[in-house]
């Protein structure tokens, strides 16, 4: 990851167990973009200690405009931080997708949406749908 700050957007909406929507205010900002990787997420580190957020990643193939569904291999994936302390949800293979709308390697810019289902690892009645954007530059 580069040691500059991004700058832009990342919004997820977020509806655990099917209650209510919840908006992420993404306080602190995660991205890198490489030829062949891109890693983009946002945090509320400020307002809660535990690191609520969601983070997403692209590890394989390059890195360009297109749809990436989630993988069993974790190439395309994403997780959940839930604002009650908990480990991670893991987003699970085939129940969500990455789309990149426009992608300038040169200018280190992506734009792009996503969404996936996140369930707990130590409890699997835990759920999340999140769904987002974001438009993010160095």
């Amino acid at each position: 990851m580069s040691n500059k700050k991004a700058v832009g957007l990342f919004s997820a909406t977020i509806r655990e167990h099917g209650g209510e929507e919840l908006i992420l205010p993404a306080k602190q900002i995660v991205f890198s973009v490489k030829e062949y990787e891109l890693i983009v997420g946002g945090f509320a580190r400020d307002d809660f200690p535990v690191g609520w957020g969601v983070q997403l990643g692209i590890y394989d193939g390059e890195i360009k405009p297109g749809s990436y569904p989630f993988d069993n291999g974790r190439r395309v994936g994403g997780f959940y931080n839930p604002r009650d302390p908990d480990s991670s949800w893991i987003g699970q293979e085939q129940s969500g997708n990455i789309t990149l709308i426009e992608v300038d390697l040169e200018k280190k810019f992506v734009r792009g949406t996503y969404q996936f289902i996140a369930v707990s690892s130590h409890d699997p009645q835990k759920s999340a749908e999140i769904e987002g954007s974001f438009s993010l530059t160095e």
